[in-house]
Protein backbone atom coordinates (compact mmCIF):
# COMPACT_ATOMS: atom_id res chain seq x y z
CA UNK A 1 0.00 0.00 0.00
CA UNK A 2 1.15 3.59 -0.60
CA UNK A 3 -0.36 6.11 1.98
CA UNK A 4 -1.01 9.61 1.19
CA UNK A 5 -0.45 11.94 4.08
CA UNK A 6 -2.79 15.08 4.06
CA UNK A 7 -0.32 17.54 1.97
CA UNK A 8 0.01 15.19 -1.09
CA UNK A 9 -3.67 14.95 -1.16
CA UNK A 10 -3.83 18.34 -0.93
CA UNK A 11 -7.20 19.01 1.14
CA UNK A 12 -8.36 22.31 -0.31
CA UNK A 13 -11.63 22.41 1.44
CA UNK A 14 -13.66 21.31 4.69
CA UNK A 15 -16.77 19.59 4.91
CA UNK A 16 -19.38 21.63 6.96
CA UNK A 17 -22.72 20.14 6.29
CA UNK A 18 -25.67 20.07 8.83
CA UNK A 19 -26.97 16.45 9.01
CA UNK A 20 -30.87 15.90 8.87
CA UNK A 21 -31.90 12.30 9.35
CA UNK A 22 -35.13 10.48 9.36
CA UNK A 23 -34.36 6.73 10.10
CA UNK A 24 -37.61 4.06 11.40
CA UNK A 25 -35.93 1.64 13.62
CA UNK A 26 -36.40 -1.81 13.31
CA UNK A 27 -37.83 -2.45 16.52
CA UNK A 28 -37.31 -5.72 18.86
CA UNK A 29 -39.72 -7.46 20.50
CA UNK A 30 -38.27 -7.66 23.95
CA UNK A 31 -39.29 -9.73 27.40
CA UNK A 32 -38.26 -7.10 29.44
CA UNK A 33 -37.30 -8.39 33.28
CA UNK A 34 -39.27 -6.83 36.45
CA UNK A 35 -36.64 -4.95 37.59
CA UNK A 36 -36.03 -1.63 39.33
CA UNK A 37 -33.34 0.50 37.77
CA UNK A 38 -30.48 3.39 39.46
CA UNK A 39 -29.29 5.81 37.31
CA UNK A 40 -26.68 7.99 39.62
CA UNK A 41 -25.17 11.11 37.63
CA UNK A 42 -21.55 11.93 37.56
CA UNK A 43 -20.54 15.27 38.40
CA UNK A 44 -19.89 17.60 35.57
CA UNK A 45 -17.28 20.00 35.38
CA UNK A 46 -16.30 22.68 33.35
CA UNK A 47 -19.74 21.86 31.36
CA UNK A 48 -18.08 18.31 30.44
CA UNK A 49 -21.12 16.05 29.32
CA UNK A 50 -20.65 13.05 31.84
CA UNK A 51 -23.54 11.07 33.06
CA UNK A 52 -23.06 7.33 34.62
CA UNK A 53 -25.04 4.40 34.78
CA UNK A 54 -23.78 2.42 37.58
CA UNK A 55 -26.65 -0.25 38.65
CA UNK A 56 -29.80 -0.97 36.53
CA UNK A 57 -31.20 -3.65 39.71
CA UNK A 58 -32.60 -1.34 42.34
CA UNK A 59 -34.51 1.96 42.10
CA UNK A 60 -33.90 5.21 40.99
CA UNK A 61 -32.14 7.75 42.56
CA UNK A 62 -33.06 10.83 40.69
CA UNK A 63 -36.68 10.11 41.37
CA UNK A 64 -36.11 8.26 44.99
CA UNK A 65 -35.32 12.26 45.82
CA UNK A 66 -38.37 13.18 44.49
CA UNK A 67 -40.45 10.88 46.69
CA UNK A 68 -40.57 8.23 44.13
CA UNK A 69 -42.18 4.69 44.66
CA UNK A 70 -41.66 1.73 43.09
CA UNK A 71 -44.07 -0.28 41.00
CA UNK A 72 -43.65 -3.69 39.60
CA UNK A 73 -43.62 -3.61 36.11
CA UNK A 74 -41.85 -1.76 33.09
CA UNK A 75 -38.39 -1.20 33.33
CA UNK A 76 -37.14 2.78 33.07
CA UNK A 77 -34.07 2.19 31.38
CA UNK A 78 -34.96 0.02 28.86
CA UNK A 79 -33.13 -2.72 26.54
CA UNK A 80 -30.59 -2.51 24.55
CA UNK A 81 -31.34 -2.49 20.91
CA UNK A 82 -29.74 -1.39 17.89
CA UNK A 83 -27.01 0.62 16.75
CA UNK A 84 -27.35 4.07 14.91
CA UNK A 85 -23.92 4.93 13.70
CA UNK A 86 -21.74 4.73 16.62
CA UNK A 87 -24.45 4.63 19.74
CA UNK A 88 -26.70 2.06 20.84
CA UNK A 89 -30.59 2.31 21.25
CA UNK A 90 -32.58 1.44 23.75
CA UNK A 91 -36.07 -0.06 23.58
CA UNK A 92 -38.83 0.59 26.27
CA UNK A 93 -41.95 -0.87 26.95
CA UNK A 94 -44.93 1.17 25.75
CA UNK A 95 -47.62 0.95 28.60
CA UNK A 96 -51.07 1.62 28.43
CA UNK A 97 -53.19 2.54 31.54
CA UNK A 98 -50.50 2.21 33.58
CA UNK A 99 -49.61 -1.80 32.97
CA UNK A 100 -50.87 -2.95 29.91
CA UNK A 101 -48.26 -3.50 27.05
CA UNK A 102 -49.04 -1.72 23.77
CA UNK A 103 -46.40 -2.04 22.21
CA UNK A 104 -42.62 -0.28 22.52
CA UNK A 105 -40.74 2.78 22.07
CA UNK A 106 -37.20 3.14 20.86
CA UNK A 107 -35.14 5.83 21.48
CA UNK A 108 -31.84 6.54 19.78
CA UNK A 109 -29.47 8.92 18.43
CA UNK A 110 -26.72 9.34 15.40
CA UNK A 111 -25.07 12.48 17.28
CA UNK A 112 -27.70 14.97 15.51
CA UNK A 113 -30.91 13.61 16.47
CA UNK A 114 -32.76 12.55 19.16
CA UNK A 115 -35.14 9.89 17.80
CA UNK A 116 -38.35 8.58 20.02
CA UNK A 117 -39.87 5.91 17.54
CA UNK A 118 -43.26 4.28 18.79
CA UNK A 119 -44.14 1.07 17.38
CA UNK A 120 -47.72 0.05 18.66
CA UNK A 121 -48.84 -3.63 18.61
CA UNK A 122 -52.36 -5.33 17.88
CA UNK A 123 -53.61 -3.82 20.46
CA UNK A 124 -54.07 -0.05 19.19
CA UNK A 125 -52.75 2.38 16.90
CA UNK A 126 -51.31 5.81 17.51
CA UNK A 127 -53.58 8.82 17.65
CA UNK A 128 -50.80 11.14 18.91
CA UNK A 129 -47.38 11.36 20.21
CA UNK A 130 -46.16 14.12 22.28
CA UNK A 131 -42.65 14.46 23.81
CA UNK A 132 -40.44 16.02 26.54
CA UNK A 133 -36.64 15.65 26.83
CA UNK A 134 -34.66 16.55 29.47
CA UNK A 135 -31.03 16.44 29.86
CA UNK A 136 -30.80 16.50 33.85
CA UNK A 137 -31.94 15.47 36.44
CA UNK A 138 -32.92 18.11 37.99
CA UNK A 139 -34.98 19.34 35.70
CA UNK A 140 -37.37 16.13 35.71
CA UNK A 141 -40.94 16.72 36.69
CA UNK A 142 -42.29 15.41 39.65
CA UNK A 143 -46.25 15.76 37.78
CA UNK A 144 -47.22 14.70 34.50
CA UNK A 145 -46.63 17.48 31.91
CA UNK A 146 -49.62 18.56 29.99
CA UNK A 147 -49.41 16.32 26.71
CA UNK A 148 -50.46 18.89 24.56
CA UNK A 149 -47.60 21.44 25.38
CA UNK A 150 -45.15 18.79 24.90
CA UNK A 151 -42.50 20.50 22.50
CA UNK A 152 -42.26 17.90 20.25
CA UNK A 153 -45.92 16.41 19.16
CA UNK A 154 -47.83 14.66 16.45
CA UNK A 155 -51.80 14.35 15.80
CA UNK A 156 -54.18 12.77 13.87
CA UNK A 157 -51.85 9.78 13.22
CA UNK A 158 -53.67 7.03 12.95
CA UNK A 159 -50.50 4.79 12.40
CA UNK A 160 -48.82 2.05 13.71
CA UNK A 161 -45.69 3.95 13.77
CA UNK A 162 -44.00 6.74 13.68
CA UNK A 163 -41.09 8.25 14.40
CA UNK A 164 -40.61 11.58 16.06
CA UNK A 165 -36.68 13.52 15.05
CA UNK A 166 -35.46 16.05 17.73
CA UNK A 167 -32.73 17.93 17.24
CA UNK A 168 -29.90 17.66 19.19
CA UNK A 169 -28.85 21.67 18.77
CA UNK A 170 -32.09 21.82 20.90
CA UNK A 171 -30.00 21.06 23.67
CA UNK A 172 -26.11 22.63 22.69
CA UNK A 173 -25.67 18.90 22.07
CA UNK A 174 -25.35 18.26 18.23
CA UNK A 175 -21.72 17.04 17.34
CA UNK A 176 -20.82 16.40 21.34
CA UNK A 177 -19.54 13.25 22.40
CA UNK A 178 -22.73 11.49 23.95
CA UNK A 179 -21.20 8.39 25.18
CA UNK A 180 -22.71 7.65 28.67
CA UNK A 181 -25.05 10.64 28.72
CA UNK A 182 -28.41 10.22 30.07
CA UNK A 183 -31.80 12.05 28.51
CA UNK A 184 -34.81 11.62 30.67
CA UNK A 185 -37.42 10.79 28.20
CA UNK A 186 -41.35 11.35 28.37
CA UNK A 187 -43.12 9.46 25.91
CA UNK A 188 -46.73 9.90 25.81
CA UNK A 189 -49.23 8.51 23.52
CA UNK A 190 -53.05 8.69 22.58
CA UNK A 191 -54.28 5.37 21.50
CA UNK A 192 -56.87 4.94 19.17
CA UNK A 193 -58.54 1.31 17.60
CA UNK A 194 -56.04 -0.69 16.11
CA UNK A 195 -56.09 -1.62 11.98
CA UNK A 196 -57.21 -5.18 12.70
CA UNK A 197 -59.89 -3.39 14.52
CA UNK A 198 -59.26 -4.37 18.24
CA UNK A 199 -59.90 -2.13 21.13
CA UNK A 200 -57.82 -3.46 23.92
CA UNK A 201 -56.22 -0.28 24.41
CA UNK A 202 -58.31 2.14 22.27
CA UNK A 203 -58.37 5.28 24.03
CA UNK A 204 -56.36 4.87 26.49
CA UNK A 205 -53.46 7.16 27.58
CA UNK A 206 -49.49 5.43 27.40
CA UNK A 207 -46.37 6.38 28.26
CA UNK A 208 -42.71 4.70 27.76
CA UNK A 209 -40.64 3.50 30.30
CA UNK A 210 -41.86 2.23 33.82
CA UNK A 211 -40.95 1.26 37.73
CA UNK A 212 -40.55 5.08 38.47
CA UNK A 213 -43.76 7.03 39.56
CA UNK A 214 -43.40 10.04 41.12
CA UNK A 215 -46.28 10.08 43.76
CA UNK A 216 -49.19 11.75 43.86
CA UNK A 217 -51.15 12.70 40.87
CA UNK A 218 -51.39 12.07 36.89
CA UNK A 219 -49.56 9.10 36.37
CA UNK A 220 -46.93 8.80 33.94
CA UNK A 221 -43.11 7.36 33.21
CA UNK A 222 -39.83 8.48 31.83
CA UNK A 223 -37.58 6.30 29.88
CA UNK A 224 -34.08 7.01 30.83
CA UNK A 225 -32.08 7.05 28.08
CA UNK A 226 -28.18 6.58 28.65
CA UNK A 227 -26.53 6.09 25.36
CA UNK A 228 -24.28 3.46 24.82
CA UNK A 229 -20.86 3.74 22.62
CA UNK A 230 -20.54 -0.09 22.36
CA UNK A 231 -21.81 -0.60 18.59
CA UNK A 232 -18.49 -1.81 16.37
CA UNK A 233 -20.01 -4.11 13.50
CA UNK A 234 -19.59 -1.20 10.97
CA UNK A 235 -16.11 -1.05 11.54
CA UNK A 236 -15.02 -1.58 8.17
CA UNK A 237 -16.98 -0.18 4.87
CA UNK A 238 -16.20 -2.73 1.57
CA UNK A 239 -17.48 -1.50 -1.53
CA UNK A 240 -16.59 -2.98 -5.47
CA UNK A 241 -14.81 -0.35 -7.25
CA UNK A 242 -17.28 0.15 -10.30
CA UNK A 243 -16.27 1.38 -14.13
CA UNK A 244 -18.69 2.50 -16.64
CA UNK A 245 -21.45 2.26 -14.05
CA UNK A 246 -22.16 -1.20 -14.07
CA UNK A 247 -18.24 -2.93 -13.65
CA UNK A 248 -16.60 -4.47 -11.21
CA UNK A 249 -13.24 -3.97 -11.56
CA UNK A 250 -12.09 -4.05 -8.12
CA UNK A 251 -12.33 -3.10 -4.44
CA UNK A 252 -12.76 0.70 -1.70
CA UNK A 253 -12.17 -0.36 1.77
CA UNK A 254 -12.97 2.87 3.92
CA UNK A 255 -11.48 2.04 7.70
CA UNK A 256 -9.98 4.04 10.52
CA UNK A 257 -7.97 5.07 13.87
CA UNK A 258 -8.12 7.43 16.61
CA UNK A 259 -7.29 9.93 14.01
CA UNK A 260 -7.54 9.32 10.12
CA UNK A 261 -10.00 7.55 7.99
CA UNK A 262 -8.03 5.24 5.52
CA UNK A 263 -9.87 4.84 1.80
CA UNK A 264 -7.77 2.20 -0.20
CA UNK A 265 -8.64 1.62 -3.65
CA UNK A 266 -7.54 -2.24 -5.25
CA UNK A 267 -7.86 -2.88 -8.78
CA UNK A 268 -7.85 -6.49 -10.26
CA UNK A 269 -7.01 -7.97 -13.49
CA UNK A 270 -5.01 -5.70 -15.96
CA UNK A 271 -6.78 -2.61 -14.68
CA UNK A 272 -4.32 0.40 -13.38
CA UNK A 273 -5.50 3.90 -11.01
CA UNK A 274 -3.83 6.57 -13.02
CA UNK A 275 -6.09 9.37 -10.29
CA UNK A 276 -8.10 8.98 -7.02
CA UNK A 277 -10.30 11.88 -5.63
CA UNK A 278 -12.29 11.92 -2.64
CA UNK A 279 -15.30 13.62 -1.13
CA UNK A 280 -16.77 13.30 2.51
CA UNK A 281 -19.80 14.52 3.19
CA UNK A 282 -21.91 13.91 6.45
CA UNK A 283 -25.05 12.74 5.65
CA UNK A 284 -26.60 10.91 2.14
CA UNK A 285 -29.32 14.05 2.23
CA UNK A 286 -26.01 15.82 1.62
CA UNK A 287 -24.77 14.31 -1.85
CA UNK A 288 -25.76 16.67 -4.61
CA UNK A 289 -27.91 15.52 -7.55
CA UNK A 290 -25.16 15.69 -10.04
CA UNK A 291 -21.67 14.37 -9.89
CA UNK A 292 -18.89 16.42 -8.03
CA UNK A 293 -16.38 17.56 -10.13
CA UNK A 294 -13.36 15.00 -9.41
CA UNK A 295 -10.55 17.64 -10.00
CA UNK A 296 -11.88 19.87 -6.83
CA UNK A 297 -11.98 17.20 -4.73
CA UNK A 298 -10.35 18.08 -1.27
CA UNK A 299 -8.40 14.72 -1.42
CA UNK A 300 -6.68 13.49 -4.74
CA UNK A 301 -3.48 12.21 -6.16
CA UNK A 302 -2.69 11.64 -9.51
CA UNK A 303 -0.36 10.00 -12.03
CA UNK A 304 -0.54 6.91 -10.14
CA UNK A 305 -0.36 3.94 -12.08
CA UNK A 306 -0.54 1.59 -9.49
CA UNK A 307 -3.25 -1.13 -8.64
CA UNK A 308 -3.49 -0.45 -5.00
CA UNK A 309 -3.42 2.77 -3.54
CA UNK A 310 -4.37 4.51 -0.19
CA UNK A 311 -6.22 7.83 0.59
CA UNK A 312 -5.72 9.03 4.27
CA UNK A 313 -8.14 11.74 5.26
CA UNK A 314 -7.56 13.76 9.04
CA UNK A 315 -10.30 13.57 11.13
CA UNK A 316 -9.38 16.65 12.20
CA UNK A 317 -9.68 18.13 8.64
CA UNK A 318 -14.17 17.50 8.91
CA UNK A 319 -16.56 19.43 10.72
CA UNK A 320 -18.06 15.96 11.81
CA UNK A 321 -15.70 12.86 11.30
CA UNK A 322 -18.22 10.05 12.32
CA UNK A 323 -20.36 8.62 10.60
CA UNK A 324 -19.63 9.84 7.01
CA UNK A 325 -20.58 9.33 3.46
CA UNK A 326 -17.61 8.96 1.31
CA UNK A 327 -17.76 9.38 -2.62
CA UNK A 328 -14.83 7.66 -3.81
CA UNK A 329 -13.65 8.35 -7.70
CA UNK A 330 -10.97 7.03 -9.37
CA UNK A 331 -9.94 7.29 -13.29
CA UNK A 332 -8.32 4.24 -14.12
CA UNK A 333 -7.00 2.07 -17.26
CA UNK A 334 -6.24 -0.91 -18.67
CA UNK A 335 -2.98 -2.10 -19.96
CA UNK A 336 -4.49 -3.99 -22.72
CA UNK A 337 -6.19 -0.46 -23.93
CA UNK A 338 -8.99 2.02 -23.06
CA UNK A 339 -9.74 3.71 -19.97
CA UNK A 340 -12.87 4.81 -17.40
CA UNK A 341 -14.16 6.11 -14.59
CA UNK A 342 -14.91 4.38 -11.91
CA UNK A 343 -16.31 4.83 -7.96
CA UNK A 344 -16.34 3.22 -5.04
CA UNK A 345 -20.03 2.06 -4.02
CA UNK A 346 -22.43 -1.19 -3.90
CA UNK A 347 -23.82 -2.28 -6.89
CA UNK A 348 -28.01 -1.55 -7.00
CA UNK A 349 -27.56 0.00 -3.95
CA UNK A 350 -25.77 3.27 -3.42
CA UNK A 351 -25.67 4.67 -6.81
CA UNK A 352 -26.73 8.17 -8.45
CA UNK A 353 -27.96 8.32 -11.59
CA UNK A 354 -26.76 5.33 -12.76
CA UNK A 355 -29.02 4.22 -15.90
CA UNK A 356 -30.45 7.59 -15.74
CA UNK A 357 -29.90 11.08 -16.81
CA UNK A 358 -26.45 13.12 -15.30
CA UNK A 359 -23.19 12.08 -14.54
CA UNK A 360 -23.47 9.16 -12.63
CA UNK A 361 -21.81 8.37 -9.28
CA UNK A 362 -22.11 5.84 -6.26
CA UNK A 363 -21.04 6.34 -2.48
CA UNK A 364 -20.26 4.67 0.70
CA UNK A 365 -21.30 5.14 4.08
CA UNK A 366 -18.65 4.80 6.63
CA UNK A 367 -19.20 4.31 10.36
CA UNK A 368 -16.03 4.77 12.45
CA UNK A 369 -15.06 2.78 15.41
CA UNK A 370 -12.01 4.64 16.62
Amino acid sequence: MTPVNNPAIQPVAKAVLAEKSERLINMKRLNLGIVGALVVLAGCSDGALTSGLQDETTGTEVFASKGATTSSFGNPLGEPSECSGNYRSRSYELLAGQKKSAGFVNVSTDGNFLYVTYDTNETADLKEVHVNVYTKATDVPTKRPAPGQAPYKAQNLFLDSYTVSIPLSDFNLQGADLCGFTFYVIAHAALTVDETGSEANAGETAYSGGNNNLGKGAWFYISEYTVGCDCTAACISEGDLIAGQYSDIGSVVISDDAENIYVTYTTEGDWLLDQVHVYVYSDVSQLPANRPAPGQAPYKAENLGVQEFVVVIAKADLARSCPVIVVPHASVYSISGGSETAYGGILGETDINVGGRGAWYYYQEFACCS
